[in-house]
């Protein structure tokens, strides 16, 4: 009699624990690094995943994605834009100075739309309160987004546009690891969220 209330006691305390097991994984998910690019080096991933779990503290989601490319439909349309591009300078074909800075106009601003777009939908899936910094390798393209509700956090377009600009300039220099270790530096200031630690 004793060992049939024992059985249902211990098989409960079992599930209790696994259920506190499955929450650990599903919120060590939550802070990892998205790397699929394998642009950053794992110390850099680390780094980066404490300032996330630093933020959250603050109540701001910090996400760093990375893609080794744009979805093939997104490529090539790029792609198409490009080839008519190298085919008017190929054979030479005179087209007015500025009718060819509207061509080259209308194609960076419709890719800047296509990743602002991406941005936006990525942060509104990941949640209220996000911080996104979005990486391609093809075509290369930094994709800062900003929630409003961090935007009331006191993190401004401006501060976005700094952001960004900063990250950019070792992006360019091939200084992939050092503009992410800077960028969540910044943001861990910006928010007081263990700048300390650095």
């Amino acid at each position: 009699m004793s060992t049939s209330w024992r059985l249902p006691a211990m098989l409960a305390v079992m599930l209790m624990g696994l259920g506190t097991l499955l929450a650990q994984d599903a919120s060590a998910g939550k802070d990892a690094v998205k790397d699929d690019a394998k642009l950053f080096k794992a110390e850099t991933i680390k780094l980066a995943n404490e300032a996330i779990r630093d933020l959250d503290k603050k109540g701001v989601r910090l996400a760093v994605e990375t893609y080794p490319a744009v979805p093939k439909d997104v490529a090539e349309q790029f792609e198409a834009m490009d080839v008519w591009m190298r085919f008017l300078k190929e054979n030479d074909v005179k087209v007015p100075k500025e009718i060819l800075d509207k061509l080259k106009g209308a194609n960076a601003k419709a890719r800047d739309e296509y990743f602002a777009r991406w941005g936006n939908r990525r942060a509104k899936e990941i949640g209220g309160n996000t911080i996104l910094i979005l990486l391609t390798n093809q075509p290369k393209h930094l994709e800062i987004t900003v929630t409003p509700e961090v935007e009331k956090k006191g993190f401004t377009a401006k501060d976005r546009q700094t952001l960004t600009r900063a990250m950019l300039e070792k992006l360019r220099k091939s200084q992939v690891d050092e503009a992410l270790i800077d960028a969540v530096g910044t943001l861990r200031k910006h928010f007081d969220a263990g700048s300390d630690k650095k």
